[in-house]
């Protein structure tokens, strides 16, 4: 398992840390967990860290992986701010999770480079 999960019980926001290399297994696993860890505490707002991260996908997963965030609970008033460096060599991959999460009506998903710039989005 390359992440961790935390509740910020004052934020009232699910945080997870991801690290390594991350398979489409290993991110729909990230979201199961995830989204159940809301659920438990009746939080719909989540902050991913994936500025130590590499995904490993080829683009069909990258395609069908907002579709599958939606099936697993991205949806309604969920949001996620999921943070990544501006220099990651996957950055690409990053932008084109975001513009087909977008394209599929997915608008609660932001992608940040700044950590406070995705924690104020959340909250607001």
């Amino acid at each position: 398992m390359a992440f961790t999960l935390e509740h910020l019980v004052q934020e009232r926001i699910i945080f997870a840390y991801t690290f390594g290399e991350m398979s489409q297994k290993e991110l729909i696993k990230l979201a199961e967990e995830a989204f159940a860890m809301g659920a438990e505490f009746g939080v719909h707002r989540y902050l991913v860290d994936h500025l130590d991260m590499t995904p490993d996908l080829d683009t069909l997963d990258i395609f069908d992986l907002p579709k599958i965030h939606q099936q697993l609970g991205l949806g309604g008033d969920v949001k996620v701010a999921a943070v990544y460096s501006e220099h990651s060599m996957q950055k690409a991959d990053f932008e084109l999770y975001q513009m087909r999460a977008w394209n599929q009506g997915i608008h609660n998903l932001r992608h940040f480079y700044d950590m406070r710039q995705a924690m104020a989005w959340l909250i607001a």
